[in-house]
């Protein structure tokens, strides 16, 4: 009798430690599944600033699109260095390197719930200054569907899959490539306040010089004064046909948001010559601080189109020809109510 009362205590005993231990691995389990955890080890100091060169390949498509940053400008080498949208760019490093995920599982046999097999799955490459791989991510579905602020990420040399609380592929548009910056005006070159610019060679009628200047104010009297140097009172004048006279400011400001917001239609090869450019049309756009951004407008490119190029960035482009006439104003657009809809938001 003593020998089963043992016996049965050596099981009960067996039992209870057999519970513990599966009670530890269970909380032990949900802590690691838990545990906020970064794609890189901080000691690495893998941050965005040493990041020169971005490598991102969608599966099942043998492209892989490049990035490299130049100077302190992203830039698209295999598009003719078109210039790459900063902001996107940003948001792709700061999702991947400055945010944190928590542990889905290890050893994940059934990759295609999370979209990250071969053929699904986007890879992006983080390169240094020495074209070494600081890492390679694979971004597979949103959490929720494409449109998710959270996806499933994997590091390729880990098994480990992630419930990434960021998406990387936010960053990526629909373009091909993706994240190319589709403005005339890069906005990576932006500028501070424009104070004048010269057409050259426009169309009969239209402006020769637009500049910018403050109204004096009324020096006896000191509010005036006061008001003057917190809000000084701007006004535009535009020169056409040998008279200076002075704009209505909206419309100014009308031709000022279409000119930083004009997109091209395609980026040429600017070594190539043949595009129309010598005596050409031309506005030369100065700046707050002295610098001068010089576009030239060219021959056609089709139908449709005429080539433009801006020889600060480096680069040509097509544009269409309604937009390239509008980039030199005529002086009723300047002078005289605009007309509803206004030409400059037609394009």
């Amino acid at each position: 009798m003593n020998r089963i009362i043992v016996a049965l205590s050596v099981v009960i005993a067996l039992l209870a430690l057999t519970e513990y231990g599966v009670q530890r691995a269970r909380e032990h389990d949900r802590t690691q599944r838990s545990l906020l955890r970064p794609l890189m080890n901080p000691a690495a100091e893998v941050v965005p600033e040493r990041v020169r060169t971005i490598r991102i390949h969608r599966g099942g498509n043998p492209q892989v699109w490049t990035y490299q940053k130049q100077g302190n400008h992203w830039r698209f080498p295999g598009h003719f260095n078109a210039y790459v949208r900063t902001d996107r760019i940003d948001f792709l490093l700061r999702s991947m390197l400055q945010t944190q995920g928590t542990l889905v599982g290890t050893q994940v046999e059934n990759l295609s719930r999370y979209g990250l097999t071969d053929d699904r799955a986007v890879s992006v490459t983080l390169l240094d200054a020495r074209n070494v791989p600081l890492i390679e991510v694979q971004v597979g579905s949103g959490v929720t569907g494409a449109a998710s602020n959270e996806a499933y990420v994997r590091k390729s040399s880990v098994d480990s899959v992630l419930y990434w609380h960021a998406n990387p592929l936010h960053a990526l548009d629909g373009g091909n490539p993706p994240m190319i910056d589709p403005l005339v005006l890069p906005q990576a070159l932006a500028r501070s306040s424009m104070s004048s610019i010269r057409f050259n060679s426009g169309p009969s009628g239209s402006v020769t010089l637009l500049r910018r200047v403050e109204v004096a104010a009324n020096t006896n009297d000191p509010k005036a004064l006061l008001a003057q140097r917190s809000d000084p009172t701007i006004v535009w004048l535009a020169t056409a046909n040998g008279r200076e006279d002075t704009c209505l400011n909206t419309n100014v400001s009308a031709y000022s948001s279409f000119l930083t917001r004009l997109r091209f239609h395609r980026v040429h090869d600017p070594s190539k010559g043949g595009y129309g450019f010598v005596d050409g049309r031309r506005l030369e756009i100065v700046d707050d601080d002295g610098t001068t951004d010089m576009l030239d407008v060219g021959g056609a490119a089709s139908k449709q189109t005429v080539y433009l190029r801006n020889g600060s960035a480096g680069m040509v482009f097509s544009v269409h020809r309604s937009s390239a006439d509008l980039l030199f104003p005529k002086a009723e657009y300047l002078f005289d109510p605009l007309p509803e809809p206004s030409p400059y938001d037609r394009n």
